[in-house]
């Protein structure tokens, strides 16, 4: 089943096993799972970058697995590189650069892609083709839980395990269980087939200062400021105390009687944008609403030193995400051969958008991170948060940064460009290593689907803020009891939106390649050389073009 090859012996004990998907050792990535569980306990290593405060339900997990596979596998999970992806990535790569491998690690695919390295035969990972697709089973135990609420292997009235044939591979209704874009994301990759798949997920979604849109800003309160009606409504919607506890519906009500009173009385209140143009874009004869915020302020005598109306937290997901629905080149995998081929977004239309997004900067209709901070370690939910935005796109993965007690904030799609929105996918995925060894393949590939069952995977991901990979998760009465959750402690309905179809249906991701994070990093920096370095858009993105290029390999 494995075949590995060293070209020489005395080659490779002088350069030592090379850097991730390249070198001098070939491997057989298209392996084939056992259908026969081992005699004895093999140990299968799985590396993760998830703090110990974010650990819950993933150690359920993997007290589940050893629990089910008990006299054949042991998971044991460790933390490699410290609770960051970058982290994680970096001691990756040094510890396979030695031979030290995991079974599996959970990552994005960009790190992914540099472990498969530019030839197939020198990928350090395993493509999953063959798993998915695999239609034997494999006879296992199965567990529930006692009355203690611990995980046991379930006897049947003789006091004998109760046995199940398990599916190795998905079937084809467990595939069509998976939420798509998901699922589609593993085929993304320098080559054929799938690679990773993916473990939990999330989008960005916008948040909004629900209070501000609705009438309780610092234009209406120049405007009422004699008016004991307005701050009668605006105290009693104060007294309710914060927005997303038990008051809920009665604080909704009261920004309900806000809002009509303002509207009914020459005050001020907004419409949620849908579209990037009405959120930033004037055009003749109508203001964009950044710039309608400002100019009220400014026409009420309100203070805009510190103020500007839209935040987005990822400069590089604002680029990328205009670039995809806007339909300008960006990055491509069409053809490996060569590798200016994968690099697409040094074209004019690009430069157009880089103009326009600098104008809005220059505007102070929008910031975000490297606008605010040359740095880039300023986050735009903080200026949310003080009331200097009022509108904060971000990550749902981060939606606890969002909250916060002095208004409510709502939740709604980003604001997207043309006909057809599109929404950046984002969260980690898994990917296997080569080890030799079709038994340690066989129990990471048995607990990747024991980390993707329907229930474990909603408490996995909820406990993280994610959104879980199965159709059948989000339908689950534990995703429902998470929501109902979500409305009073953290964010209402952030899983509604999230699933609508606009959302859902629509979201996208990038080709991957070695090189392709590079590319996402100087997407980034672009917002950085015109804002701070004062390089115009075309010479930013040659300089983007020029450093993703080094970093590109064929």
């Amino acid at each position: 089943m494995k075949k590995l090859k060293l070209l020489t012996v005395a080659f490779a004990s002088v350069l030592g096993i090379t850097a991730c998907g390249g070198g001098d050792i070939i491997h057989d990535v298209d392996q084939e799972l056992s259908n026969q569980l081992p005699s004895s306990p093999v140990v299968i290593k799985f590396w993760h970058c998830l703090g110990q405060e974010k650990t819950k339900n993933l150690n359920k997990v993997i007290e589940a697995f050893n629990v089910k596979y008990a006299g054949h596998f042991v998971l044991e999970a460790s933390v490699p590189g410290g609770s960051t992806y970058d982290g994680l990535h970096s001691a990756v790569k040094t510890r396979v650069a030695s031979g030290n491998v995991p079974a599996l690690t959970m990552g994005y695919p960009d790190s992914f892609s540099e472990y498969m390295g530019v030839r197939l035969e020198g990928s350090d990972i395993l493509r999953l083709t063959n798993f998915i697709n695999d239609e034997r089973t494999i006879n296992v135990n199965v567990i529930e839980k006692n009355d203690q609420g611990n995980w046991v292997v379930k006897k049947d009235v003789s006091g004998n395990p109760v046995k199940e044939d398990l599916h190795l591979g998905f079937t084809a209704a467990e595939l069509a269980d998976f939420v798509v874009p998901y699922l589609h994301e593993g085929e993304g990759y320098q080559f054929e087939g799938y690679w990773s798949l993916p473990m939990y997920k999330s989008t960005e979604v916008m948040f909004y200062n629900y209070d501000y849109f609705m009438g309780d800003n610092p234009v209406n309160d120049k405007i009422f400021e004699n008016d004991d009606n307005y701050w009668d409504i605006i105290e009693a919607k104060t007294a309710l105390g914060k927005y997303y506890s038990q008051y809920h519906d009665a604080y909704a009500t009261k920004l309900q009687e806000l809002k009509t009173y303002v509207e009914t009385h020459g005050g001020v209140t907004y419409e949620v944008p849908t579209k990037w143009d009405e959120m930033l874009i004037d055009k003749t004869g109508k203001k964009s609403l950044a710039k309608q915020m400002i100019d009220d302020r400014t026409t009420h005598g309100v203070d805009n030193t510190n103020f500007c109306p839209v935040g987005y937290d990822s400069d590089a997901n604002m680029v990328i995400s205009q670039m995809i629905q806007r339909g300008i080149p960006y990055t491509s995998n069409d053809n490996i051969e060569s590798k200016s081929d994968h690099l697409l977004f040094n074209n004019s239309q690009a430069v157009a958008l880089l103009e326009e997004i600098y104008g809005c900067i220059t505007n102070n209709y929008l910031c975000t991170k490297y606008s605010i901070d040359q740095t880039g370690s300023s986050y735009t939910n903080d200026m949310f948060s003080r009331k200097e935005c009022v509108i904060s796109i971000g990550s749902t993965g981060g939606s606890d940064y969002q909250v916060n007690d002095n208004f409510a904030v709502e939740v709604a799609p980003v604001p997207y460009s043309g006909d057809t929105p599109r929404y950046v996918q984002q969260g980690p995925s898994i990917c296997f290593f080569d080890n030799e060894n079709a038994n340690i393949t066989t129990g990471a590939w048995l607990f990747y689907k024991m980390l993707c069952d329907p229930d474990m995977n909603t408490a996995l991901a909820t406990e993280n803020s994610y959104d879980p990979v199965r159709i059948s998760s989000v339908e689950s009465d534990s995703y429902a009891e998470f929501i109902s959750r979500k409305k009073e402690a953290l964010l209402n309905y952030v899983p509604t939106i999230t699933h609508l179809p606009q959302i859902a249906d629509n979201q996208f991701t990038t080709p991957v390649f070695v090189g392709s994070s590079t590319c996402r990093t100087q997407m980034a920096e672009l917002i950085l050389r015109m804002v701070h370095n004062h390089h115009s858009a075309a010479t930013a993105l040659q300089n983007a073009f020029d450093a993703a290029m080094n970093a590109t390999k064929k």
